[in-house]
């Protein structure tokens, strides 16, 4: 299900990539230009990515894992 309020990657004031999608928000990041990490909305993958577009992809592969009714009835 597609939100209005649905945006594509963007960058923040904070220099992270962020998007909303169905009313999350998955963020993208690096402390040091090297190993990119992954929040959706509260929680953090606890993997280090290479690079930012495998950043973007994890982030929105955990966001399809977490829209699959087996997640919401944990």
């Amino acid at each position: 299900m597609s939100s209005q309020n649905d945006t594509d990657w963007a960058e923040s004031s904070a220099g992270n990539l962020w998007k909303r999608s169905d009313g999350r928000i998955l963020i993208v990041g690096s402390k040091d230009g090297k190993n990119y990490w992954v929040r959706v909305d509260e929680k953090f993958i606890t993997k280090k990515f290479d690079s930012e577009s495998e950043a973007q992809e994890a982030a929105e592969a955990e966001l399809e894992e977490r829209s699959q009714p087996e997640w919401w009835e944990c």
